[in-house]
């Protein structure tokens, strides 16, 4: 069976209107913090794949703030695994 591997990235930008978690209760005042209104992520990971339809990565995230008073950017990884029969 042959293998091969890459290595990826990209970017990603989206305007946030409206996001529950930050903005508050959409029917009644609750709890909220000041929202940015643009949120961006950058993506870079590497995978193994095969051309027995086996593909194997892990890819790491950093995403700006979300909103005013957070320190720093959010990092998080993710592992995926695909088998195509």
């Amino acid at each position: 069976m042959k293998f091969g591997w890459d290595f990826f990235f990209g970017t990603q930008a989206r305007a946030v209107a409206w996001n529950i978690f930050l903005d508050s209760n959409t029917f009644q005042n609750s709890r909220s913090v000041v929202k940015e209104p643009v949120v961006a992520d950058l993506t870079v990971g590497a995978e193994l794949f095969s051309m027995g339809g086996f593909r194997f990565g892990f890819s790491l995230v950093t995403r700006t703030p979300e909103f005013r008073k957070q320190t720093g950017m959010d990092n998080f990884g993710s592992f995926q695994g695909v088998w195509a029969f």
